[in-house]
């Protein structure tokens, strides 16, 4: 029996943490795989074998050195010796990598264990973090020093800039595993990722997967948050709120748009709900995929005012609902919607992105419901997205 284990910061929360175990169990079924997760915090139920490595006083720690020395990655060296020790034990013939940043475990010391194994690794992209000195996304800064090499990063430590020996760290320690794959999650992520230092990798897009029989039009949702039905509904989705989601974009929006329409923003926190302007409706997140589903059905267009997005999952899963979207035509965004599901605008065209709300609403939910569900069929649906993974699995391990 082959075997998978999938690290990642989390598991079977958020949307990274729900796909890795949908393509776990994938693997399970379809392939006979014994199909391990290791993650770092959080618990969760799951149907996979779960091994939860470290606790929160670790991320504190590595958070503080991270701080201090600009050591992200390189901290939580015992823990991280135990995830080895662990897959010592289990003998996989992949591992695959999602988000193995965000104060979790220290790249260098895992990696210095598979470059010395026969192990086939995948490591899919959910953001830059991989090539750069420092950040998870550039866009927004609008630097392009990735492509040859990190230095005097402006997003990057305030007490101590390491960002160019961060940058080299990495290169020297990604590329000496001559057993790397690399997936993407857009087609924009993988243009990039091609121009970065693993331009000679094998590196193939593959689309965050939906379930479509949970994200699918409703004839009745439930609307128990009370939202105006006498408005046309503009919903935004986000896990967390902060600027480069575009949060003054929105306030200013509704400055443009009439009464007759309501900005509804979902996954705000208690504090930025209670510091909203009055003409914006804040919901808290809801770990519920069903209430999502009700969300979506509830609006008339789904909109991202995002700054950098490299996938999109929200605008993806209204469409799947029937819902059509606005989006800024910035870095993934225009892969998600066509000219028949809605309409991409220039990126912080205020103007612009409120005219196309209004043409949608004109045109009414109804005119884009089936092509929306055509669309979300086609590209998103999880089976066909994760049947690409699977693929792989089998190439990867045949060789």
């Amino acid at each position: 029996m082959k075997k998978l284990v999938q690290l990642s910061t989390s598991h079977n929360r958020g949307a990274i943490g729900k796909i890795i175990e949908q393509i776990g169990v994938k693997a399970k079924d379809d392939l006979g795989f014994e199909s391990w997760v290791i993650y770092g915090r959080y618990n969760c139920t799951s149907e996979l074998k779960c091994i939860k490595m470290g606790n929160m006083l670790e991320v504190i720690e590595h958070y503080v050195e991270n701080r201090l020395f600009d050591n992200e990655g390189l901290a939580s060296r015992c823990m991280t010796k135990k995830i080895v020790t662990k897959l010592k034990e289990i003998q996989p013939d992949i591992v695959h990598l999602h988000n193995i940043h965000d104060h979790w475990l220290n790249y260098e010391i895992l990696f210095r264990y598979l470059r010395e194994t026969d192990i086939k690794i995948i490591w899919t992209f959910h953001d830059c973090w991989a090539y750069t000195g420092h950040c998870f996304h550039f866009v927004t800064v609008n630097c392009d020093k990735w492509k040859v090499e990190c230095n005097n990063c402006v997003q990057g430590n305030k007490f101590w800039d390491r960002s160019k020996r961060n940058f080299n760290l990495k290169k020297k320690t990604f590329l000496s595993c001559k057993n790397l794959h690399i997936t993407t999650v857009s087609q924009w992520l993988k243009n990039v990722t091609e121009e970065s230092f693993f331009k000679g990798c094998d590196i193939r897009a593959i689309p965050n997967g939906l379930d479509i029989n949970v994200f699918r039009p409703l004839a009745n949702p439930k609307n128990i948050w009370n939202l105006p039905t006498n408005k046309k509904i503009v919903m935004g989705v986000a896990t967390s709120w902060y600027e480069d989601k575009g949060l003054s974009d929105y306030y200013q929006l509704a400055k443009k748009l009439g009464d007759d329409y309501q900005i509804v923003l979902v996954g705000m926190t208690k504090k930025q709900i209670v510091a909203l302007p009055q003409d914006i409706i804040g919901l808290p997140k809801t770990a519920s995929q069903e209430e999502l589903a009700w969300l979506y059905n509830l609006a008339d267009v789904i909109v991202s005012m995002s700054k950098a997005e490299t996938f999109g999952l929200t605008i993806a899963e209204g469409m799947a609902c029937g819902t059509p979207g606005v989006v800024y035509d910035n870095t993934a965004h225009p892969e998600l919607i066509s000219c028949d599901t809605g309409m991409i605008v220039e990126s912080n065209n205020l103007s612009a992105f409120k005219d196309a709300i209004e043409k949608i609403c004109h045109q009414s939910k109804a005119f884009y419901n089936k092509k929306c569900r055509k669309r979300a069929e086609e590209k998103f649906d999880k089976n066909i997205c994760f049947d690409q993974y699977l693929k792989l699995y089998e190439q990867v391990v045949a060789k």
